[in-house]
């Protein structure tokens, strides 16, 4: 009879451990990356050289997989309409206006860091005709 309970005992107690760890299993958070991508669109910019001026505004979108605020940043001297957001359908729009000549990193990150996105720019100097960039070497 002894054997018996310690049987039932131990059966009882994997039961409670399989449940518990199962719980903890679906219950746990899922893990997501944050900033998927950014891009960067020319809009009506020409040029001989390439088609981001300096002085010329941009469209800057950074798609995300979770609601998390994103971060934008530039290496080169620039502005940004707005430099965070939370994003809408999983996508944050901003402007982006360089201010220099150059090769320039732009980056869309969440709040900490753990999750970035950034793509290499290069500018020339740019002349902005209202919605239009010509650029020029």
């Amino acid at each position: 009879m002894n054997r018996k309970r310690q049987g039932s005992r131990l059966a009882a107690a994997t039961a409670v451990l399989g449940t518990a760890a199962l719980t903890m299993v679906l219950s746990a958070p899922t893990a997501s990356a944050g900033v998927t991508s950014i891009n960067i669109e020319p809009g009506l910019s020409t040029g001989s050289s390439n088609v981001y001026g300096a002085g010329c505004t941009y469209k800057l979108t950074a798609t995300t997989d979770n609601g998390d605020q994103v971060f934008f940043q530039s290496t080169g001297l620039a502005s940004f309409g707005a430099i965070n957001a939370f994003p809408v359908n999983n996508r944050v729009e901003t402007t982006w206006t360089p201010r220099q000549n150059g090769r320039f990193w732009v980056t869309a990150s969440i709040g900490d860091g753990s999750s970035f996105s950034n793509v290499e720019v290069t500018i020339g100097r740019g002349i902005p005709i209202g919605p239009f960039c010509i650029v020029i070497p």
